[in-house]
């Protein structure tokens, strides 16, 4: 039963940081800088979701969005995406 427990234990450790992709001091960094950037309509749900989600093209930061009644000028989505790249490139 324990080894069953550890098995189980580790299968989520590798799960969570196949997708756990920026640390938590990362993460809240970007939240700030896309906060920041004073995007229009842009909410804290929104900002969340790009962090989850880290798009670096406009077309996967639409498709990340595409759920929400939100539009984006291109010139926003271009600081938004670039303000990831910069996070991304840290991984």
């Amino acid at each position: 039963e324990k080894d069953e427990l550890n098995i189980r234990v580790n299968k989520t450790v590798e799960y969570l940081n196949q997708f756990a992709k920026l640390s938590y001091k990362d993460s809240k960094a970007l939240v700030e800088k896309l906060t920041k950037l004073k995007v229009p309509r842009l909410k804290e749900e929104h900002i969340c979701k790009i962090v989850d989600v880290l798009p670096i093209s406009i077309e996967e930061l639409k498709s990340a969005l595409q759920a929400y009644t939100i539009t984006i000028n291109n010139e926003n989505l271009k600081k938004i995406v670039n303000s990831v790249k910069e996070f991304v490139k840290k991984i």
